[in-house]
């Protein structure tokens, strides 16, 4: 009923009877599989090669599958009885059988790596592929497909016959090689596969998916970055003075650093900002240098510090913001400021003399900033009063700080006394000091101003007229 194998025998036997009234000379039997001779006849009256009426001739013979039945799947056969009774207006008899083979398709695959990995990008793999036909029908229109190259038929070695045809048994041999990419590296490996696809093992069909073969080769990742930064300037000495940095950023390792995010501790760094000596891409790739050039105006509080820090990092996710054990690359650089501590005191009363105690004196004490850092903590003296924060009138901002050149007006009344009167004049002096640049050290004394008003002409002593209580005459 079915033939399983190649080279399976099949048994046939054939009938041809004389079902007329005449005897059938010159009658010839044929088969589309084998000849018939007459040593295969037996005839059932007279072995004389005439079919007589009634008489059977039988033949019995056998037939070796061959692979091309398995492939076409059945072995079909026709036996056919001539002579001159029968023609075209009167059809020879005809018989036919058909065996079907019972085809079992099977294909594997493999695909090996001569290395497991790799370690720089251009670098070579070789890859040897082998299909192997398992099945018991040849495979044709067979369809090899490679994901990273495109495979040829020159590539290709045939173990039994170089058709085109995997035969059953057959082996297809493909050897290559693959040159790595920057891609390969930046994803960490080389991923392969390798399918064969033909009518028996369709591309898309998820009952009977084709046979695969896959092989990952792992990529050696080195991430590496550095990175510097330059000032242009050695030195400022004025608030709102202008300082250009330079930002250069390095990728040192062999994979592309993507989503690379760069801040600066005293400007925001933007893609404006930015140029990549290689593609203008927003990554960094390997050997690729990022460059940025910018300013910074340096503020008050920065003379006041005495120097401009600015610190620049660049983290990703190989370089992450808050990893001790794997820091971002950061670079700093400081450029001192020139502070040039000045201050300026002035005072004046509101009258060039008194004529009588009890008078009262205006002074006006007015101190300026004329350097360039701020004075923080300033105390101000006066010898004729204790001066107050409440007395104090700033120019600027009323925050104790004697901001540069700003001033502070200091306006406070005092009444003449009768030793003012005797002594002829009132001399008043007030100073400035702060603990940082003008100490109040009397071998280097803090800036001062003095104001002198004499009491024309002085009242001698006697002529004063002076309040004595009596009882303090007497003990």
């Amino acid at each position: 009923s079915k033939f399983t194998v190649v080279g399976e025998v099949i048994t046939y036997t054939i009938e041809v009877t004389n079902t007329g009234n005449v005897t059938l000379e010159n009658v010839v039997v044929t088969d589309t599989l084998v000849t018939l001779t007459d040593a295969m006849r037996t005839e059932s009256m007279t072995p004389d090669g005439k079919l007589q009426v009634g008489e059977t001739w039988k033949y019995v013979y056998t037939y070796t599958t061959t692979q091309d039945d398995m492939d076409a799947g059945f072995v079909k056969n026709l036996a056919k009885a001539t002579n001159p009774y029968f023609n075209i207006n009167n059809p020879p008899p005809t018989a036919q059988t058909q065996t079907p083979g019972e085809q079992k398709p099977g294909m594997t695959i493999s695909k090996i790596a001569d290395k497991t990995e790799f370690t720089t990008v251009g670098e070579k793999i070789s890859y040897k592929v082998v299909i192997t036909n398992t099945g018991n029908i040849t495979l044709k229109n067979l369809v090899v497909k490679d994901s990273i190259v495109t495979l040829t038929n020159a590539m290709r070695t045939e173990s039994i016959l170089k058709d085109g045809k995997l035969q059953v048994g057959e082996t297809w041999t493909y050897v290559y090689t693959y040159t790595t990419t920057q891609d390969d590296m930046d994803a960490g490996f080389v991923k392969n596969v390798v399918k064969a696809t033909n009518s028996y093992f369709p591309d898309n069909d998820p009952n009977n998916p084709p046979p695969t073969a896959q092989t990952q080769t792992i990529g050696i990742q080195n991430p590496g970055m550095t990175i510097s930064k330059r000032s242009h300037s050695t030195e400022f000495t004025t608030a709102r003075e202008k300082i250009a940095y330079t930002v250069l950023i390095t990728n040192t390792g062999n994979i592309t650093l993507k989503d690379l995010v760069v801040t600066d501790s005293l400007v925001e760094l933007t893609d404006d900002m930015r140029t990549e000596s290689i593609i203008q891409d927003g990554k960094l790739q390997v050997g690729e240098t990022w460059k940025y050039v910018y300013v910074y105006t340096v503020t008050q509080d920065d003379m006041d510090e005495g120097f401009v820090k600015n610190v620049v990092k660049a983290t990703n996710p190989y370089f992450p913001d808050n990893d001790p054990n794997n820091p971002a690359p950061t670079a700093e650089t400081e450029t001192p400021g020139v502070r040039n501590p000045g201050m300026f005191i002035a005072k004046r009363a509101d009258r060039d003399e008194f004529k009588e105690v009890g008078e009262e004196v205006e002074f006006t004490v007015v101190i300026k900033n004329t350097g360039n850092v701020t004075l923080k903590n300033l105390v101000v003296k006066d010898s004729l009063i204790k001066i107050t924060e409440d007395m104090i009138h700033e120019t600027r901002t009323s925050d104790g700080s004697l901001e540069v050149d700003e001033e502070w007006v200091i306006i406070y009344k005092y009444t003449v006394t009768a030793e003012d009167m005797i002594a002829g004049f009132v001399k008043n002096i007030a100073k400035a000091c702060n603990a940082d640049y003008f100490p109040d050290d009397p071998d280097n004394p803090p800036p001062f101003a003095t104001a002198y008003v004499p009491n024309e002409p002085p009242i001698p002593a006697e002529r004063v007229n002076i309040n004595i209580n009596v009882g303090d005459c007497y003990e």
